[in-house]
């Protein structure tokens, strides 16, 4: 996204949905442009994420503070009514998946889709998705500039 006039484009979609870990940091602003939106925040242990970051070429000393900000941003969102919690580890389990998936969609559950779902391995291509970054260098400091600064006073305390 290049603007929160493109927040605004998705958000008004209907049955659609996303997973993006940057928008924790601009959990007010999704909350506020879509008050209806389920909610659903996804933690992993900071020694397992920053293993993670580091496999992907995205480690270092700003990888910590990436993760602290987040984990600030998942905190005060996790405060709201009706937001639910799970885990890495959970996620990766059918009754975790179900659990979210039930959470998440108005439709049954169907034990076939996990089981499809569950053979797919989706991973970013760390070259491309830096490519990306650079190249929206703009549009991210105008969406998140003001949340950088504000969890960055928040890890600081």
């Amino acid at each position: 996204m290049r603007s929160l006039a493109d927040l605004d484009r998705v958000l008004a979609k209907p049955h659609f949905g996303l997973c993006d870990t940057a928008l924790a940091l601009v959990w007010n602003q999704v909350v506020e442009r879509c008050p209806q939106a389920k909610l659903l925040t996804l933690r992993r242990p900071l020694d397992e994420a920053l293993a993670s970051l580091e496999r992907i070429g995205c480690g270092g000393p700003e990888a910590r503070l990436r993760l602290a900000r987040l984990d600030c941003a998942l905190g005060e969102l996790e405060r709201l009514p009706g937001v639910r919690k799970t885990s890495y580890a959970e996620l990766g389990t059918a009754q975790g998946a179900r659990r979210a998936f039930e959470f998440c969609l108005p439709i049954p559950w169907d034990p076939s889709w996990y089981r499809f779902m569950f053979a797919i391995r989706a991973e970013v291509i760390p070259a491309v998705m830096q490519a990306k970054v650079r190249a929206n260098t703009v549009g991210l400091r105008r969406i998140y500039g003001e949340a950088l600064a504000y969890y960055d006073s928040k890890v600081a305390q």
